[in-house]
């Protein structure tokens, strides 16, 4: 059997680095830019917002329910945080970048508030614990 050349050992050996691969590299460049500026945070800050002017203030905690898409959109908060969870242990490794961490976070939190506008607007209204 025919051994491996040096170069094709030597290219067997850092295909998954990120350094000697062009594609991974440009990858990584774009998720450690990732709202650099903080404008898609401040989009979502202002949905939040917008929607929660609405709604009358929480006074208990909400059970997730309230209707077919109120109850999509909470599934979908759920996801969000695990997400969220995902990507925390990836910045506490220095993976990962920040602004992601934050915007998840804040992902969640208008997914949870769509959620509320969804059964007011179904007139369902919140599901209190």
């Amino acid at each position: 059997s025919a051994s491996a050349s040096p170069a094709s050992a030597k290219l067997s050996r850092n295909a998954g680095r990120t350094d000697t691969n062009p594609t991974k590299r440009s990858r990584m460049s774009i998720y450690r830019s990732f709202d650099s500026d903080g404008k898609q945070l401040q989009l979502l800050e202002h949905w939040i917002d917008h929607l929660d002017a609405d709604l009358p203030p929480l006074k208990q905690f909400v059970l997730p329910g309230g209707g077919i898409v109120a109850a999509h959109l909470h599934i979908a908060r759920s996801a969000v945080r695990r997400a969220e969870r995902i990507v925390c242990s990836l910045t506490d490794a220095h993976s990962a970048e920040t602004s992601v961490v934050k915007y998840l976070n804040r992902l969640s939190d208008y997914l949870f508030v769509a959620a509320r506008t969804a059964s007011y607007r179904l007139a369902n209204g919140d599901s209190l614990r």
